[in-house]
């Protein structure tokens, strides 16, 4: 029984880890050099910025998309939310990779 609580307690600790690690990629902020460039150039920006990696499908949007930003420095939170209202698209985020 003591085991299970060992292992419960630790299976809690690293879910909030985790969730406060996602929590903080969130809050950082991008810089891009213009506010219109296209998905390509945006999702290379990010990656390279936060150093994640940004998988998408390309038959939901082209990479040669011109994506219109409200803001040259912008949360990742922001520009998630601005995809998904914009390009109607879904976003999850795991660990590094979007």
């Amino acid at each position: 029984m003591k085991n299970i609580v060992i292992i419960f307690t630790c299976f809690l600790l690293l879910t909030g880890m985790e969730v406060n690690a996602q929590k903080k990629l969130r809050d950082n902020e991008i810089v891009f050099n213009a506010e219109k460039l296209s998905f390509s150039e945006l999702r290379k920006s990010v990656e390279e910025q936060l150093s994640v990696s940004f998988v998408y499908n390309s038959k939901l949007i082209s990479p040669e998309k011109v994506i219109n930003l409200p803001s040259k420095k912008i949360s990742l939170k922001e520009l998630l939310n601005h995809l998904e209202a914009s390009e109607n698209l879904r976003y999850i985020i795991k660990k590094k990779t979007i």
